[in-house]
């Protein structure tokens, strides 16, 4: 029988060294560089593309149709709305609108059974036109009420806040605290 001599046996590679395919440190350091670059270019542009895509389809149809500015008359309005102020825009989306109150100065929170009402107001309240109360809220905030699809609020020329309570809900109190006029940014029906 032979006995075979065992070769060499072979060395544990040392995987930090570089093999001889990568080259030297500067054309590493050169393609490795010039490979980020283009991916990273790549990565921005397929970003770019899909940013397009999305803002695309999500179009935004939600038009400001009208504008008031609610203030305190001292004349005629409760003196709870003394230098107080909001604001008002009327949206029209898809057919169907909105009133959103923002910048509402602070009032004194209401009590338990009082709450705010908003109100569309016709011109002249002696018409077949009634106040339409459109929302109602008991903290002062920013609020976006649905305005019903059978109400078309071109036809109101003023939005009133109101303190209520729950004794007369949904029925005007006669506490005006805040009126503004409205102004309409499309042509009001006839």
């Amino acid at each position: 029988m032979t006995h075979e001599e065992p070769g060499p046996t072979p060395q544990p590679r040392n995987r930090w060294t570089p093999r001889a395919r990568r080259g030297t440190g500067a054309e590493v350091t050169n393609r490795w560089l010039a490979r980020t670059v283009v991916a990273c270019v790549v990565a921005f542009v397929l970003f770019a593309i899909f940013a397009l895509i999305v803002r695309a389809s999500a179009g935004d149809d939600a038009e400001i149709i009208g504008a008031a500015r609610l203030t305190w008359n001292p004349e005629i309005d409760d003196p709870l709305g003394e230098g107080k102020a909001a604001s008002v825009e009327i949206i029209e989306e898809d057919g169907s609108r909105r009133a959103f109150i923002y910048d509402i100065e602070v009032f004194r929170s209401p009590a338990d059974t009082e709450f705010i009402e908003v109100w569309l107001v016709p011109a002249d309240e002696s018409t077949q036109t009634p106040r339409v109360p459109i929302g109602e809220f008991d903290e002062i905030r920013t609020r976006v009420f649905p305005i019903a699809d059978d109400i078309d609020p071109r036809s109101f020329e003023r939005i009133e806040l109101s303190l209520q309570n729950d004794t007369n809900r949904n029925q005007y109190s006669g506490r005006t605290l805040l009126r503004g006029e409205l102004v309409w940014l499309v042509t009001p029906p006839d």
